[in-house]
């Protein structure tokens, strides 16, 4: 099933990178002409490319698609896996423990469009599970997909199963 990122209410934010950049590449917040609703988060920065595999950063896959949530740091690497065409996705969900349930706090996501064999970042800033959140409790996960994306008709083209990570990085 082919799904568009702005109609899961998700601003995808871009990682336009290539393997060697002189200067450091910037994130649009948003595809042209979507707005950015108040509960949803774009990456604030984009820079890349990423470094090697970090031991505190939890994966999901897709054919095509790598995204890893890096704990310390607060930020998504995305790799573009396969030449086949389409760009590299995240989708993300933060959720906050409210003392007795998780609530979900915002959503974003984070594409990047360089093409295959590359591999680009988007910083955010999380509670940590230890810190207080903004519900007064301690508890902070997120749990994300990596995906295919078709960048010019914002469509999704496939994702890999969800994945949990706690952010106690």
């Amino acid at each position: 099933m082919k799904r568009a990122l702005t109609a899961l209410g998700l601003v995808v934010g871009t990682v336009s990178l290539v393997p060697t950049l002189a200067s450091g590449a910037s994130a649009n917040s948003s595809p042209a002409g979507v707005s950015t609703p108040s509960a949803v988060t774009a990456p604030r920065s984009a820079t890349g490319p990423a470094t090697s595999p970090a031991a505190d950063q939890v994966c999901a896959t897709a054919s095509g698609a790598e995204g890893c949530f890096v704990k310390y740091g607060d930020k998504f690497t995305v790799a573009d896996t396969k030449s086949d065409g389409y760009s590299a996705a995240v989708s993300w969900d933060n959720y906050l423990w409210d003392g007795s349930h998780w609530r979900l706090y915002r959503s974003g996501g984070c594409y990047n469009s360089a093409g295959a064999g590359t591999t680009g970042f988007c910083n955010y800033d999380f509670y940590e599970n230890t810190s207080t959140n903004a519900y007064g409790a301690k508890g902070s996960k997120l749990v994300f997909q990596a995906c295919t994306y078709n960048s010019p008709t914002d469509t999704v083209i496939s994702c890999g199963a969800e994945t949990t990570a706690v952010n106690d990085g």
